[in-house]
């Protein structure tokens, strides 16, 4: 939207909510490159309340949508051979209550609070 056109007291020149939404979803579906500063210790690693960074992100947050797993057995899982429990385009549009609960699952079943 051309900056010099928004007034952000006028209704009429804000981008509907639906509108602000598709162009989000756009952006999420587009292929990111390759940054390994996100894939290194902050990632794999465990904060301050011993449970691991992986199992405490957002359901709507893309960028390891392998989070979490199951394994054969149908057991929340968080190793890198068990399959996925929900698709890419799952945490990419949703809907996002079942990836939060089996997150939550996931963390109660390893243990964590």
């Amino acid at each position: 939207m051309p900056y010099d056109k928004l007034d952000v007291m006028d209704p009429n020149t804000r981008m509907a909510q639906e509108d602000a939404w598709d162009v989000t979803a756009y952006f999420l579906s587009n292929d990111r490159p390759f940054n390994p500063r996100f894939t290194d210790l902050d990632w794999m690693a465990t904060g301050p309340d011993g449970v691991p960074n992986r199992l405490k992100r957002n359901a709507d947050a893309a960028y390891d949508w392998t989070m979490p797993r199951i394994d054969v057995i149908g057991n929340p899982s968080i190793d890198p051979a068990d399959a996925p429990r929900f698709s890419r385009e799952q945490h990419k549009y949703g809907p996002f209550q079942p990836i939060t609960e089996a997150l939550t699952q996931t963390r109660q079943w390893l243990g964590y609070p």
